[in-house]
């Protein structure tokens, strides 16, 4: 501690550790809304508003305004989603978790585990076999 006394240290410390504790305080901390996180479970699974509307049977519109927040996400809608895409409910609803089911992380970390060992040209040829697959499965 060349150049700095035990008290500046002793200062200096305290003042880090007291900025960290008010900005780690539950307040400050970030929460999404449920709409906020069904925008993010779409982003993330990658489909449009129009997709994931009409997979869980309502308008796109309707969709939108849920995602903007001027429509309310009811029970039904959750389950819908949490169902149509194996997002954990409780996740969707609260934010606490993780977002997908044990058993999707599971399978993704296994399809991503073989995707890492292919190489490039093998992986564009799966991506195009994922995508035709999906077209035949209707998503």
């Amino acid at each position: 501690m060349a150049g700095i006394s035990a008290t500046n240290f002793d200062k200096n410390f305290r003042n880090l550790l007291s900025k960290f504790i008010r900005n780690t305080q539950p307040e400050r901390m970030v929460v999404m809304s449920t709409n906020e996180r069904i925008k993010k479970v779409r982003q993330t699974v990658g489909i449009t508003q129009a997709t994931l509307a009409k997979r869980i049977a309502v308008s796109a519109s309707y969709y939108a305004a849920m995602e903007c927040g001027t429509k309310k996400v009811n029970d039904r809608i959750i389950r819908l989603i949490s169902t149509e895409l194996n997002i954990d409910e409780h996740w969707l609803r609260t934010g606490v978790g993780s977002m997908f089911s044990e058993e999707t992380d599971a399978q993704l970390a296994r399809a991503m585990s073989i995707f890492r060992s292919l190489s490039p040209e093998v992986k564009e040829c799966a991506l195009i076999q994922l995508e035709a697959l999906a077209e035949l499965d209707g998503s």
